[in-house]
């Protein structure tokens, strides 16, 4: 039908490699061209052969028969692993699988997206965090940052110099700031950080007296 010809269309133009595989043997029964260039074999050499062929990470049927269970546990299974390229090499995956039943029959169903190029731009971004905190360190103005979601406050050698303290001794937590502004200004600049927090300002930006020790 028309239908079942656009369904096997779109898995074979899908980007990432797609799999379908029998739960209980964990062989292979299906999968798309994304999946056969991503590991670099060609079709005979995929089909009918255990994904633990191609998994680094995963060992053994006792390990997979775990996953398993995993997998029908939930509506869909994450996994960061390493795929076996045919020439020898790893290729870095997020492997996306579901289950489903069809005609009376259980399947996985995964998605492998190779993540090579992201996880480079992450180390790059680590990177980059290591050479801006290097520069905020070297930096002859006291500075501070603010981690939202770990609530932990850097606080530049500079800034504690100007404070009076040593490079070690301010904790690193938002109260060691705010108890060294001015009493007669602490209330307004906190109000100015929530707000800005909250989105009402565009800009945190605030004019205010810090005491040394």
């Amino acid at each position: 039908t028309s239908s079942s010809s656009l369904c096997s269309a779109i898995f074979s133009h899908l980007p990432d490699g797609v799999f379908l595989i029998d739960p209980e043997t964990s062989c292979i029964l299906d999968c798309n061209d994304a999946a056969l260039q991503q590991i670099g074999m060609q079709r005979d050499e995929v089909l009918n052969h255990s994904v633990l062929s191609l998994q680094k990470d995963v060992v053994g049927i006792e390990q997979w028969s775990s996953i398993a269970q995993a997998i029908r546990n939930t509506d869909h299974y994450v996994f960061i692993g390493q795929h076996r390229h045919k020439s020898g090499a790893e290729v870095p995956v997020e492997v996306n699988t579901s289950h489903f039943t069809y005609d009376g029959r259980a399947y996985f169903l995964s998605v492998a997206r190779n993540i090579s190029q992201r996880q480079a731009l992450e180390q790059d971004m680590g990177n980059r965090d290591t050479q801006l905190r290097f520069a905020l360190t070297e930096a002859s103005d006291g500075m501070w940052d603010w981690n939202l979601q770990t609530n932990e406050v850097f606080f530049s050698p500079q800034l504690a110099r100007m404070l009076g303290y040593g490079p070690h001794e301010m904790a690193p937590t938002l109260d060691t700031w705010a108890d060294n502004i001015h009493p007669e200004d602490v209330k307004w600049v906190r109000n100015v950080v929530q707000e800005h927090i909250d989105g009402q300002r565009e800009r945190y930006a605030a004019k205010y007296r810090l005491s040394n020790r």
